[in-house]
């Protein structure tokens, strides 16, 4: 056998060390539904900063909204100038054009962030079977996915990195934390 038919012997073994070792930590969780709450936590997170953003952008723009009629008043009666008025009403408007344009910005990130997260959850809980499932060449697309990296040794050995963001779901010292949130 050649050298690069054992690198590939020794990669696929690597590859599927890691795959039990995911079963197994997957089998763990889902005998104790940490991916459902896993989920449901982080997601209320990314939705409590959301909401303060967005509660801060809009009382923000409620305020220039005021200042807007307030300079407006003070406009008619006489106590500002019409060129003061003008440069501070274009002022409120570029400020409110960027305060709408955040709001928007913040319900997007919010939706494409939590659709993210639970795509990664859903494939971290499932990627054992979904790597055992599939034809060598998605197998291939599935492992770029999984890991940073697979690097051969010069000793047949294999070693590889989880890439992001299932490192953090596949850490042992994460999922302690998870499970004992005392320890924090």
């Amino acid at each position: 056998m050649g050298a690069c038919a054992r690198q590939n012997c020794h990669a696929q073994a690597f590859v599927h060390a890691v795959q039990s070792k995911v079963l197994a930590q997957q089998q763990r969780r889902e005998a104790e539904s940490e991916n459902d709450k896993n989920s449901v936590c982080y997601g209320s997170q990314l939705h409590d900063i959301a909401r303060r953003e967005r509660r801060a952008y809009e009382s923000e723009r409620a305020e220039l909204l005021d200042e807007r009629g307030k300079l407006l008043q003070a406009h008619y009666a006489g106590a500002i100038p019409i060129d003061l008025l003008k440069t501070e009403q274009e002022r409120i408007s570029r400020r409110l054009a960027f305060l709408d344009v955040q709001i928007e910005a913040g319900d997007m990130e919010y939706d494409q962030a939590k659709a993210h997260l639970n795509d990664c959850l859903a494939l971290a809980g499932n990627c054992y079977k979904l790597l055992t499932s599939v034809d060598d060449s998605l197998r291939r697309t599935a492992n770029q996915a999984f890991f940073e990296k697979l690097y051969a040794q010069d000793d047949n050995r294999i070693e590889g990195q989880i890439g992001e963001p299932f490192n953090i779901f596949f850490d042992p010292e994460i999922q302690k934390l998870k499970l004992h949130p005392s320890l924090v």
